[in-house]
């Protein structure tokens, strides 16, 4: 499907820059509705099955979690992982970065298995197509530790004192 005219590509990657630039500066209220018509742009332009449409749902995605509203961004970040494995396949470096953020956010839900499945199999694919040395490898390997260490508090947290240790048994290990 080509650009419904030239000006459209340009439209949807500046509302995403500024929609970008608003979220770092803190401004995640006028941040959401330009992600939103930039995304609603590359559907109509693109598709919804497009790569560009994969990275504007991790963009408001990123945002929704960032506004607490961990249940609007999952179906977002799942969305934008399908598209990016069925598109670029399954070992492209932006599906990895699509697993990653969907670990995080999985993470940040409480579901540290899922979570590290994903981080692993992000950083697999990272490992083999940018290399070990390379920023967003550094990134996903430093979340899988970040994740293991959270993990770790977890299982203290559950062994520390006498009462916990009985319940240790109903106790189903994470990971």
């Amino acid at each position: 499907m080509a650009w419904a005219s030239p000006g459209v590509a340009h439209t949807a990657t500046s509302l995403n820059n500024l929609a970008s630039l608003l979220q770092a500066q803190g401004d995640l209220a006028d941040a959401r509705p330009l992600y939103e018509r930039a995304l609603a742009i590359y559907e109509e332009a693109l598709g919804p099955q497009h790569p560009y449409t994969a990275q504007a749902l991790n963009n408001l995605a990123s945002l929704l979690q960032a506004q607490g509203d961990l249940a609007g961004a999952r179906p977002l970040h799942e969305r934008a992982l399908a598209i990016n494995e069925k598109a670029l396949g399954p070992a492209h470096p932006d599906t990895a970065v699509s697993l990653n953020n969907l670990a995080e956010l999985m993470q940040t839900q409480g579901d540290l298995s899922g979570a590290r499945t994903l981080f692993e199999r992000a950083l697999a694919i990272l490992g083999k197509t940018l290399g070990p040395d390379h920023s967003t490898t550094k990134i996903v390997a430093a979340n899988v530790a970040k994740l293991l260490a959270e993990n770790r508090r977890r299982r203290r947290k559950v062994g520390g004192g006498r009462s916990r240790r009985r319940r240790s048994s109903q106790y189903i290990e994470i990971i």
